[in-house]
């Protein structure tokens, strides 16, 4: 799982402060890194409208923050699994190989049958379908091009019309190259860099003020 965690250890702390502060200390630093948490989940989702263009909504809700709790001070900011098996490839980069027949679909180079992207950049699964039943379409490999096909209309009489071709709807990828994109780690570890001091500051001197 791709996750960025927080972990505090008060122990060198705790010999300086008062009793009533040692105690409070706990529950200050878990308020804190749980704060420190949220900010830095707010600030990596920002990072990844710059760095991926137009994300889906459904890639920005996957970004989950586990809160720590104060006998376990350790907290988390993490992906789902689902958005995370495609978002590791603008984290890390590398080649991803089919796990069947194609990788993904592509748009072709003269796209026919009405299949078009949403305003996300991507093939709806209903657009695959719909290439699919395009009339004289097919799927397999033309010139060594592998995808959905659809063949030339013919004429009335069954021949094919003079300059007819074989249009392509949509083509299979083989693999697919992935360069670093999203700056998941450098954003949300420099966010809790940043945040962890005040967050700390303002969770402790609440935590005093309603000590009893």
């Amino acid at each position: 799982m791709i996750s960025i965690q927080v972990k505090a250890d008060t122990r060198n702390v705790k010999r300086w402060l008062s009793n009533v502060q040692k105690k409070q200390i706990p529950f200050a630093t878990a308020q804190a890194i749980t704060k420190t948490l949220h900010v830095a989940r707010k600030d990596v989702i920002r990072q990844l409208d710059k760095d991926i263009d137009r994300p889906t909504p459904f890639t920005r809700r996957g970004f989950r923050v586990d809160g720590a709790d104060k006998v376990k001070l350790t907290g988390r900011l993490f992906i789902l699994p689902k958005q995370e098996q495609y978002l590791r490839w603008q984290i890390f980069g590398g080649v991803r190989l089919p796990a069947g027949q194609a990788l993904a679909l592509r748009p072709a180079k003269f796209v026919a049958g009405g299949v078009r992207v949403d305003r996300y950049g991507n093939i709806p699964k209903s657009q695959q379908a719909r290439a699919l039943l395009a009339k004289g379409a097919f799927s397999g490999t033309v010139n060594g091009v592998a995808g959905i096909w659809q063949a030339p209309k013919k004429t009335k009489t069954g021949k094919l019309r003079k300059g007819a071709r074989m249009k392509l709807l949509l083509a299979y990828e083989r693999q697919a190259v992935y360069r670093r994109r999203y700056r998941f780690f450098e954003r949300g570890q420099n966010s809790i860099r940043v945040n962890w001091p005040r967050q700390f500051e303002q969770s402790f001197r609440s935590a005093m003020r309603t000590a009893r």
